[in-house]
């Protein structure tokens, strides 16, 4: 089978790209003859794939998905394909990834020309299948566009294997503290968002600079991310906390600076599923979250904690302030609570082998 994947822009350690990644190879592992159309690729070009590339004029995200939509089309009377699958707002695809939370229902905040893209993907017209990650999803977009239930897929969580699988995470943790420079006395909370901003970063260091001196001492936060980096560390030097806080981009060893830490910390903004809170879950960390965060039920389920909408910036800080205060022994008995539920019936790993069914199985149009 011919399959096309389509995106603007593919780079690693952003949970949508590595979505994409992982599902077109899932799908060249099959057997299939898998083709990517990208504005631009960042980092290595696995040799299972065709990558083809198309340049995007990088005005606007509506400029760039317009561009990508015409490359789609002249692509598609050039060669024909058996399915199609866009991580991105493109009309006439067998399957649309829904990576975000529904425009529509915040009309006001959303720019009309995505709007208008949103509304022909979803509208009961359309006949692509809306491969979704949460219940929440489904409901925005049924409420917003009368999309036919049956033309929605749910797909399972999906996360990196090596989170939760580190070989002696034991001697891992040692060693990667150490390399952080951490003191045996000091715990760690981490942050990875390719995004701050969105994620939330900005509130974590206003709420960390709120603690009480002696808790800052026992508390130490790693932040990893590109987008808004620059405005963070600003953030984190006017507030005087540069010091406790250490900045890095994208991290090929994740799943090691998982075991390395104490705790996840994650107040987004916006987060439709959220990748890293199960990759901590797995990895045994408690999570602090907020209630936008698709993902949430399994937080809770494992024993973390969600903050309340709307966002309470005294809350963050009493959890943080909590964080720092736990004993050795709740600590220990804590991440115990979250390791039980994530080695028992918890599904973390197949969404990308589920989307590849879907895509064997079904195809726009077909009766629904």
């Amino acid at each position: 089978m011919k399959i096309l994947f389509l995106i603007a822009r593919y780079f690693p350690y952003s949970g949508l790209q590595t979505d994409f990644l992982r599902a077109a190879e899932a799908a060249a592992d099959r057997g299939h003859d898998v083709t990517c159309l990208v504005g631009s690729w960042e980092g290595e070009h696995p040799d299972k794939l065709r990558i083809l590339t198309t340049e995007l004029p990088g005005s606007g995200e509506a400029d760039d998905l317009d561009a990508l939509e015409t490359a789609f089309h002249e692509l598609a009377e050039r060669e024909t394909f058996d399915r199609t699958a866009a991580f991105e707002l493109i009309p006439g695809v067998d399957f649309y990834f829904a990576g975000f939370d529904c425009l529509g229902s915040n009309p006001e905040n959303a720019d009309p020309r995505l709007l208008e893209r949103e509304q022909a993907v979803f509208s009961p017209e359309s006949s692509t299948y809306i491969f979704y990650l949460v219940t929440p999803q489904i409901n925005a977009f049924f409420g917003v566009y009368g999309t036919q239930p049956t033309r929605f897929l749910r797909l399972p969580p999906g996360m990196n294997p090596a989170c939760g699988r580190v070989p002696d995470p034991d001697a891992v943790r040692v060693r990667k503290r150490a390399e952080l420079g951490l003191k045996d006395s000091e715990r760690l909370a981490i942050s990875a968002a390719h995004d701050m901003l969105l994620k939330g970063v900005d509130r974590t260091l206003t709420a960390y600079a709120g603690l009480p001196p002696e808790r800052r001492a026992r508390l130490r936060l790693f932040i990893t991310g590109f987008l808004g980096r620059e405005q963070c560390e600003k953030q984190a030097a006017e507030l005087g906390i540069a010091g406790r806080v250490i900045f890095d981009g994208g991290r090929p060893d994740l799943p090691e600076l998982l075991c390395a830490a104490d705790y996840l910390v994650h107040p987004a903004r916006r987060e439709a599923a959220g990748s890293i809170l199960i990759e901590a879950v797995a990895s045994g960390l408690p999570v602090v979250c907020t209630e936008v965060c698709g993902f949430q039920d399994i937080v809770l389920a494992s024993g973390g904690h969600v903050l309340n909408e709307p966002f309470d910036p005294g809350a963050l800080t009493a959890e943080l302030d909590y964080l720092a205060g736990i004993s050795d022994d709740g600590l220990y008995y804590w991440r115990q609570q979250v390791l039980t539920y994530a080695h028992g019936p918890a599904d973390f790993y197949r969404r990308a082998d589920v989307l590849v069914n879907f895509i064997q199985s079904h195809r726009a149009g077909d009766p629904k």
